[in-house]
């Protein structure tokens, strides 16, 4: 479970968030939908651990998101843009270098 309890994000003395609360269940899905500037990817943003609340608690399964709790969450960018000429072997090993225990490439091959 995800849980944002009363997040609020200031950046350059403007505030993005205010005291926003969100919870989401083991196994649910969810669309953040809004017009724009309406704080979606701020929010994605403080998960990721991008951007730091100044108000509010992120918790995964109870517990404050921490470097270990982070691992267990996965990301879809927004836009991918790949370099001209990248072997898909090249990008899967960059993509790798982003985790601490990866799947090894023969693993990644086997899975797809």
């Amino acid at each position: 479970m995800l849980k944002l309890e009363n997040l609020s994000v200031r950046v350059n003395r403007k505030n993005l968030l205010s005291s926003v609360n969100i919870e989401v269940g083991a196994g649910e899905v969810v669309a953040l939908c809004g017009e724009n500037g309406a704080g979606k990817s701020t929010i994605v943003s403080a998960i990721a651990g991008i951007i730091h609340p100044v108000n509010g608690r992120i918790l995964l399964a109870g517990k404050p998101l921490g470097e270990k709790t982070k691992s267990e969450i996965g990301f879809m960018f927004q836009q991918a843009e790949f370099m001209d000429n990248v072997k898909v072997k090249e990008m899967l090993c960059l993509l790798q270098s982003f985790y601490r225990s990866p799947y090894s490439f023969n693993e990644l091959v086997r899975l797809s």
